[in-house]
This record gives structure tokens, C-alpha cells and sequence, in this order.
């Protein structure tokens, strides 16, 4: 199976979530700090993710359902906060999850 789009996908909400968690460094880290954990975990499986499907891994679609809940969960989060790296994350998380969705079924 061919993972191109998704694997881009992965890693565009890997590149969003890492902007997020810096932006809410430096805006308010003790109130942000649900956004970030959140950025962070959501980041890694995201990461994970897309070097499983780079190597058609056996376990992809197993791992994508992983990553399709905690990219809900991240995007839900994110759109807690007005600040605009996080509506960028959430949108991305969100784009993210429906994509791995479709790949664990």
C-alpha cells in the first residue's frame, strides 16, 4: 500500500504541533500547559506514524487508529486557546485524524 499523502499529512501536523508547543511556551506555559502536553504526544505518534507507513509496517493500521484518537484529542485542545498557532495546530490535528481514520479501517 502506498502512504504518500498521508505520510505528508502526518508530518504537517508534526511540524504544526511543534510550532504550537513553542508559541505557548512563550505566551503562558503554566495556563498552556493541557495544549502542550497535548502538542507533545500528539507529535511523537504523528511521527511514529508516518516512518510506519514509510515502511509499510505491518502494524500501520494498527498504530493509526492510536493516531487518529490522540489527533482528536490534540485538536480538541488546541481549540480551547485563541492563540493563532493553535488553531493552526488544531486544524492540522484534526485534518490528521479524519486521514488515519480512514487508513485503520
Amino acid at each position: 500500500m502506498h502512504f504518500g499523502k498521508s505520510i505528508e499529512i502526518c508530518n504537517a501536523c508534526v511540524e504544526s504541533c511543534e510550532e504550537c508547543i513553542t508559541s505557548c511556551l512563550v505566551s503562558n506555559a503554566s495556563k498552556m500547559a493541557g495544549c502542550i502536553q497535548a502538542c507533545r504526544d500528539c507529535s511523537d505518534i504523528c511521527s511514529m506514524t508516518a516512518r510506519f507507513m514509510s515502511r509499510n509496517s505491518k502494524h500501520v493500521n494498527r498504530l493509526a487508529v492510536l493516531c487518529a484518537v490522540v489527533s482528536d484529542m490534540c485538536a480538541k485542545e488546541c481549540n480551547k486557546y485563541d492563540d493563532e498557532d493553535c488553531k493552526k495546530c488544531a486544524k492540522a490535528c484534526k485534518k490528521c485524524s479524519l486521514d488515519c481514520s480512514t487508513i485503520s479501517k
